[in-house]
């Protein structure tokens, strides 16, 4: 292109119900309108709610409740004989819950997608730029492995020591990606500086606006090694499979990265994820062609190259140290000491139930096409 840079139109095809949350705390149950024997959840307008209830002389017995009653919302506007047609006033939107199994005795805890401000879902192009650079950076780890021996080395030593969750290997993950991408030489006496990095060439956009109607409510579900399947008190709102995502893609000329490089990255992304951590769940529905998992709840192996760092080289040990170190007594708890007798770790992967059959979260297939801009 004339001003050096080329552009592109990148698709993600769902797989397997994509989740990025609007907020890391869920809704309250007094925030959303469950209506069990209609297999539905209402979202209400909050404010529209409570203005009308003022106008009904309600305002402080919805106060009281809003302080001191342990009812869901739906069970507290019954008890006051709020009508339907009311409710209907109030309504943002709503979505169905087939796939949901009840968790006897427990609240289920609702995380919302991200939404731009009319209300429509869609996917920051933050995140798919995340996914794109994990995918390049297993690449160049994968092609240039004799680099990277001394830093191994570091990262096997230090992921033996406890560290917070967000302090654990950052400096010896730093080391890899900046020998990875810190090439451009802006700073050329401190090549860690951002400013030389080739990412900063690649430039993706929001993803265009989805509806409402693109989102489902899906379920946390672990899947162990043995194919036991634990259904957890959490639903999330997902972009449901087969929807389509479309993004614009702009890549400078000194990044050194073209779409079949990022076309091979992927594949060999999704190589490693099912050599070194899905096959051993006995998991064979990924799609052929260039596949990648994008968003919450798509499991530890698909966000970090430990396992590329440590192809065929016992990498669940590593991130097996890597758990203990990080987790506590959640460790015992989640019984991760299992991890390396099973020789998998997490050795439970995250998946959901859409129209009845078990598959992973964020699952994407990727297209990517050159445009005339």
């Amino acid at each position: 292109m004339k001003d050096g840079n080329r552009y592109y139109k990148l698709y993600l095809t769902v797989k397997g119900p994509v989740y990025i949350g609007e907020s890391t705390t869920p809704r309250s149950k007094k925030e959303y309108i469950y209506l069990k024997n209609e297999g539905r959840i209402i979202f209400p307008d909050m404010r529209k709610m409570y203005m009308d209830l003022v106008k009904k002389g309600m305002e402080k017995k919805f106060q009281d409740y809003m302080l001191n009653d342990r009812k869901n919302l739906a069970e507290w506007l019954s008890a006051n004989k709020i009508s339907s047609k009311d409710i209907k006033k109030w309504t943002k939107y709503e979505l169905k819950y087939d796939d949901v199994d009840d968790i006897r005795g427990i609240e289920q805890q609702v995380m919302t997608f991200v939404k731009d401000p009319w209300g429509n879902p869609y996917v920051p192009g933050s995140s798919l730029k995340g996914m794109l650079r994990t995918a390049l950076l297993t690449r160049y780890i994968r092609e240039n492995g004799e680099e990277y021996e001394i830093l191994k080395r570091n990262v096997r030593n230090k992921s033996a020591e406890k560290a917070s969750r967000t302090k654990m290997l950052k400096y010896e993950i730093g080391k890899v990606e900046s020998q990875a991408f810190n090439k451009l030489l802006m700073n050329e006496k401190k090549i860690d500086d951002i400013k030389n990095d080739i990412m900063s060439q690649v430039v993706v956009s929001d993803s265009s606006p989805l509806s409402i109607d693109d989102i489902i409510l899906c379920q946390k579900i672990d899947v162990s090694v043995d194919g036991t399947k634990k259904q957890i008190n959490v639903l999330r709102e997902c972009i449901k499979p087969e929807t389509r995502i479309e993004f614009q893609l702009k890549i400078g000329e000194k990044a050194g990265i073209t779409s079949q490089t990022i076309i091979d990255a992927i594949e060999d992304m999704k190589e490693i994820v099912y050599e070194q951590y899905l096959s051993r769940f006995k998991i064979d529905n990924i799609p052929v062609g260039p596949v990648a998992w994008l968003g919450g709840g798509t499991g530890y192996a698909t966000k970090t190259v430990i396992y590329s760092l440590f192809e065929n080289e016992n990498g669940y040990r590593v991130v097996d140290n890597i758990m203990k170190g990080t987790l506590g007594r959640i460790y015992d708890t989640h019984k991760h000491y299992r991890d390396s007798g099973l020789k998998v770790s997490p050795h439970k992967v995250k998946a959901t139930k859409y129209k009845g059959q078990i598959c992973q979260m964020g699952m994407v297939q990727v297209e990517i096409e050159e445009t005339n801009i």
